[in-house]
């Protein structure tokens, strides 16, 4: 399937692996026995392998567990940070009531990119929005404008239409 999802991706045909098993199999079962040879050692390969013996993937072919383990990480950090910020507002002897009031004041701004296309080293800006906001006033101001960053690199063409 994989090979499947990189030729269309390099005719400019971006299919998720989701979809890939409905779109694949038709053309799966027009393969001859000698051509489902590669495809079923290639199975059997990783069935064998120690790194993913009694391990179940997930469709794009990463190990659930190591998954899980990402995701639990990712909440392990967000626990932290919010066990920091309870910890400095209590340290510093703030009641939650002047923390609150004083967040409400406080001024955020919020960043947001579209982007022409991505190459192997870097993403190629086409427009950027900002927002100046606060949680007592609501939207204070905000910018959007179209950034002029040039021709498209070439072949990626399909890329930046996809997108």
């Amino acid at each position: 399937m994989l090979d499947v999802q990189e030729r269309e991706e390099a005719r400019g045909h971006r299919i998720p692996m989701k979809s890939m098993a409905q779109y694949a199999h038709p053309l799966w079962v027009k393969l001859s026995p000698a051509e489902r040879e590669k495809y079923e050692q290639r199975a059997n390969m990783y069935k064998n392998d120690p790194q993913f013996q009694g391990k179940k993937l997930a469709s794009d072919g990463t190990s659930i567990e190591d998954n899980l383990r990402c995701l639990e990480e990712v909440e392990r950090r967000k626990n932290e940070q919010m066990q920091e910020i309870k910890t400095y507002i209590n340290s510093n002897g703030i009641p939650k009531e002047q923390f609150i009031e004083f967040a409400s004041r406080r001024v955020l701004y919020f960043i947001s990119f579209n982007i022409l296309c991505r190459t192997e080293k870097e993403y190629i800006p086409i427009e950027v929005g900002v927002v100046e906001y606060s949680i007592e006033h609501g939207i204070h101001r905000e910018l959007s404008m179209l950034i002029h960053s040039g021709s498209i690199p070439t072949g990626y063409a399909a890329a930046a239409l996809r997108l």
